[in-house]
């Protein structure tokens, strides 16, 4: 049977707050990663979350946070043929907001967060700072996860995020800040089929707003976003990458790393940044990239017509700064 999750208010979660923690600090974990087990799988199907209120995950909010994921572990939250619509927050995920932190994951562990065949629609993130006002549809944020040995998948595939609004990443926020990922290990966002239309960013990522900051990438590992067979069409950034903005910022790379934003077969249509980038634009700064190791944004079999920016009407933007 369907929920459905109404004007409600919280400081966390409005509609749905899920939380999950082994209240272990990954400070106190012994060297061997043998640690507690934590597993949870998580499903959403058929629910609807509409004009809820809250600081953090307007209509729903999940957390792991202080917890080690080692040998058995599994994690993984799925959200299925389900829609957020009209929910605010005032500083991060007005539709949803995903967040892990303080967690160590190791030895082969998967977690999978995957949203499908759901709509974000009228989502309003009312922050107006740009540590607030993080995320209009949904955000996903990793901080303080280091991960060695295992990967995590975000994956949004075919839903929609329309006329939502956020000071940062109206569509999708994706976040990972101070992680460190370690030893044949990835970290990897993926977008299939979806449709981003008419989302406002006041500031950066109209669409999606991809955000890499403080990390290192060790030997034979990666970060990832993949954005495959996608429609972006009249999404508004005040400032940069009204489609797809991607920031890069002091992250190292060991040999044989990579962070990598990869699109293919998308078609970006009227979109308008006013400063930079209104089909994607990526912001490379301070990083140290080591021997046989790549920072790159490549585009594939993708159209772009009819984006402007104020300053000039160039669909694609790439900067690298040299300070």
């Amino acid at each position: 049977m369907a929920s459905k999750f109404v004007r409600n208010e919280a400081c966390k979660g409005a509609g749905l707050y899920l939380g999950l923690s082994d209240r272990q600090p990954i400070s106190s974990l012994s060297n061997d990663h043998s640690g507690h087990i934590v597993s949870s799988r998580t499903i959403i199907d058929t629910c609807t979350f509409t004009e809820n209120i809250a600081e953090f995950g307007g209509g729903l909010m999940a957390e792991l946070t202080e917890s080690l994921l080692g040998t058995g572990s599994t994690v993984s939250f799925l959200v299925h043929n389900s829609s957020f619509v009209r929910n605010n927050a005032s500083k991060t995920g007005a539709g949803a907001y995903l967040k892990y932190t303080n967690v160590f994951i190791d030895s082969g562990v998967e977690v999978i967060i995957n949203l499908s065949d759901t709509d974000f629609r009228k989502n309003i993130n009312t922050g107006e700072k740009h540590l607030n006002g993080l995320g209009g549809g949904i955000a996903v944020e990793f901080t303080f996860v280091s991960i060695s040995n295992a990967s995590v998948k975000t994956m949004a595939n075919n839903s929609a995020f329309i006329s939502n609004r956020a000071q940062c990443g109206a569509g999708i926020l994706f976040m990972v800040n101070e992680c460190s990922i370690d030893f044949n290990s990835s970290i990897v966002s993926q977008v299939t089929g979806s449709m981003f239309t008419n989302n406002k960013a006041e500031s950066w990522g109209a669409a999606i707003y991809t955000w890499l900051d403080s990390c290192s990438v060790g030997g034979n590992s990666s970060i990832m976003s993949q954005v495959t067979g996608s429609i972006f069409t009249f999404n508004t950034a005040g400032e940069y990458g009204a489609g797809i903005y991607t920031k890069v910022k002091s992250c190292s790379l060991d040999s044989n790393s990579s962070i990598m934003s990869w699109l293919t077969r998308s078609t970006f249509t009227n979109n308008t940044a006013l400063v930079y980038g209104a089909g994607i634009f990526t912001w490379v700064e301070s990083c140290l990239v080591h021997f046989n190791s790549s920072i790159m944004t490549q585009v594939v079999v993708s159209i772009f017509t009819n984006n402007t920016w104020e300053w000039c009407s160039h669909a694609l933007l790439t900067a690298t700064p040299l300070w």
